[in-house]
């Protein structure tokens, strides 16, 4: 078993601090105003999907996100629950990409 006297957590990447860490404080509060990197998951389908199956499924994730075991084992992955309406992640997309093609040609990253 390691050692737990050398695991300190200095900071988290996310824009808000993390629930299971509420001493920790973020990147941007820490040492670098306006950092945000965090992990999410979406989901998408693919252009042209008639307006109606989006809603429907989007519909039906909303009812699962309300469920007590999907909401428990989301928090205990440490993750916080968002869900939304399509436009939501659109707005999130939009703001992802930008930033970190940003990253990719400042760090000039190849495929």
């Amino acid at each position: 078993m390691p050692d737990e006297r050398f695991h300190v957590a200095l900071a988290v990447t996310g824009e808000k601090r993390f629930a299971m860490l509420p001493d920790v404080p973020t990147i941007a509060e820490a040492a670098i105003p306006g950092f945000e990197a965090s992990t999410w998951w979406g989901i998408l389908a693919p252009a042209g999907t008639p307006a109606a199956i989006i809603t429907e499924v989007n519909g039906k994730l909303a009812v699962a996100l309300t469920q007590r075991d999907i909401m428990d084992r989301i928090a205990a992955l440490g993750a916080d629950l968002v869900g939304g309406a399509p436009e939501r992640l659109a707005e999130h997309l939009n703001a992802e990409i930008p930033k970190w093609r940003d990253v990719v040609r400042a760090a000039n990253i190849k495929l």
